[in-house]
């Protein structure tokens, strides 16, 4: 089976303060590509959240928006199944887990 694999951290509970990405293409069951970045969420870090996965502002500085980020992003989950943990579980659709500001990525297509 060929997928990609999703995970995020969030600064705080909102899906809209991507801190990090992380993306891993697997083809017939064998990583076939794997991609992270850091993301600027230009938001509030929770302090509860940076316990938990360790970046904070000093971290994100100088690292891209989620806008910036997004056409990378795009290339790499658009035509592709899409498994991700937890964000698609909890969001009301994949379309508002991956939004953020004016930006949504489309992992339907």
């Amino acid at each position: 089976m060929n997928f990609v694999s999703v995970n995020i951290e969030t600064t705080n509970a909102s899906l809209a303060s991507i801190c990090q990405i992380g993306i891993v293409r697997f083809e017939n069951g064998q990583i076939a590509d794997k991609w992270s970045s850091l993301i600027d969420p230009e938001g509030f870090f929770d302090s509860m959240n940076v316990s938990m996965h360790g970046i904070d502002v000093d971290d994100v500085v100088g690292a891209p928006t989620f806008q910036q980020a997004a056409t990378e992003i795009t290339l790499r989950i658009s035509g592709q199944v899409v498994a991700a943990l937890p964000v698609l579980t909890v969001a009301p659709s994949p379309k508002h887990a991956a939004s953020t500001g004016s930006r949504t990525l489309n992992v339907c297509d």
